[in-house]
């Protein structure tokens, strides 16, 4: 979560360097994780995560979580995200080597399966009131899945987000489906 209304309103940068950008070479990345991998990765990168807690530094990280999520999908080791910042647009573009390009909850399902299993990005919502929110989406071969690092879920895609003004997502233009 972002400041209002954007992402990374409030983002310090710490943990940019760290993600260290994925660099896809310009094609939708792709993960050999299976979901028990990817299960535990999002127990392990968010571990103090209170959803009980409205001061908690870990509910505005997102940006960190979905940045750290990038990075073990394309192979990285899992790391525990920093508390109390996100990432602005900008630096989720350099942690991730793509763009945040504009597209829907439909493009983005359509773009992952036509990249084929285990295609997956970061996605980015800016809603009309309250923080944005940093998330990853992924393609399993047959469904497509929310993966939100900041709370450790999985759910079914498309993600209820009906605040949500802005889509975009981690794929180069050319990458998104019409």
């Amino acid at each position: 979560m972002g400041g209002p209304p954007s992402r990374g309103a409030t983002a310090g940068g710490a943990g940019v360097a760290a993600a260290g950008g994925a660099g896809t070479g310009g094609a939708v990345p792709t993960s050999g994780l299976d979901m028990e991998q990817i299960d535990g990765a999002l127990a392990a990168i968010n571990p103090n995560f209170d959803p009980y807690s409205f001061d908690d530094a870990f509910r505005t990280n997102c940006g960190h979580t979905s940045s750290i999520l990038f990075d073990t999908l394309n192979g990285a080791p899992v790391r525990a995200a920093p508390g109390g910042t996100t990432l602005t647009t900008p630096q989720m573009e350099a942690a991730t080597s793509l763009p945040q390009t504009p597209a829907t909850p439909a493009q983005v399902e359509a773009s992952l399966r036509a990249a084929g299993a285990g295609s997956h990005c970061v996605v980015g919502v800016d809603r009309s009131t309250g923080d944005g929110h940093w998330f990853n989406a992924y393609y399993d071969g047959q469904d497509v899945w929310v993966l939100d690092a900041q709370t450790g879920v999985r759910s079914p895609w498309p993600p209820d987000e009906p605040d949500a003004v802005v889509w975009d997502a981690s794929l180069n233009p050319a990458d998104v489906a019409p």
